[in-house]
């Protein structure tokens, strides 16, 4: 059955996608709220991340009124603004920095399996899973570096 409650739905849209996006760019929040080319680079990534979930909460029946569509946007821009200057770093990032398993597997996993139950599409947070399984296994975060020096 499909089940994951509005609060976790919410929690996910942002914790998935900035801790996604800062270990994927190796920068905390406020370094790239702050980096015009990394936000832009980064905040489509985000979109999807949270276009996919909110697909997920619209397959569980929560409407506009409880999950707008433009909360992407909406979410995005007040990042911009609060993370700016802050010393905010994403547990995953920590993790990853520590070469720790990063729990991006579990809360994207969450999702993953809750849409595969509600025949949703996920493919980018399908690949944020399998990113965060390559990391643990083969480091894929020191290929990344090398590849995007």
């Amino acid at each position: 059955m499909c089940q994951v409650s509005l609060d976790f739905l919410i929690f996910i849209k942002r914790n998935a996608s900035f801790g996604m996006i800062s270990v994927l760019t190796g920068l905390t929040p406020s370094e790239w709220a702050c980096d015009e080319e990394a936000f832009e680079t980064s905040s489509g990534t985000c979109r999807e991340i949270m276009a996919e979930i909110m697909a997920l909460g619209r397959a569980l029946g929560y409407d506009e009124s409880l999950i707008p569509s433009n909360a992407p946007d909406i979410i995005l821009a007040d990042a911009r603004v609060k993370l700016r200057n802050t010393d905010f770093v994403p547990s995953a990032l920590l993790d990853v920095r520590r070469k720790t398993p990063f729990e991006l597997e579990v809360i994207l996993g969450r999702v993953y399996r809750q849409a595969k139950v509600c025949q949703v599409s996920t493919p980018v947070c399908i690949l944020s899973c399998q990113l965060s399984v390559a990391e643990k296994e083969a480091s894929w975060l020191t290929l990344f570096t090398r590849f995007s020096q």
